[in-house]
């Protein structure tokens, strides 16, 4: 199994268990994992933080 949890490998977990969620957590969740998808994609990018803000 790997054991690397990036943007992709989160987002098909959360797909799996949203349905358990709280009503308050489904979208905190869903923000968290989309900030670590942006995360992964700006290291190169000198715009993002700037965007970001």
């Amino acid at each position: 199994m790997n054991d690397i949890l990036n943007h992709r490998a989160l987002k098909d977990k959360q797909r799996g268990i949203r349905d358990s969620f709280p009503s308050t957590m489904g979208l905190r969740v869903h923000r968290a994992i989309s900030w670590i998808g942006r995360a992964e994609t700006c290291a190169d990018d000198n715009d993002g933080p700037a965007a970001d803000v």
